[in-house]
């Protein structure tokens, strides 16, 4: 549980960091909610788990 509090506050800085930067779907879809799925244990590649959006 301490390492999923680390990589949270980690993502959280992330985001302060580069959201001026995220100004479209895409851009905010990678850099940001893949890798917060990953942090909550969803595999982002896994059609069973994450349906892609095109």
């Amino acid at each position: 549980m301490e390492n999923f509090k680390v990589r949270l506050k980690n993502h959280i800085e992330h985001v302060k960091n580069v959201r001026e930067h995220c100004t479209t779907e895409e851009t905010t879809k990678q850099a940001l909610i893949l890798p917060f799925l990953d942090i909550l244990g969803f595999n982002a590649y896994d059609p069973q788990k994450v349906k892609a959006e095109y």
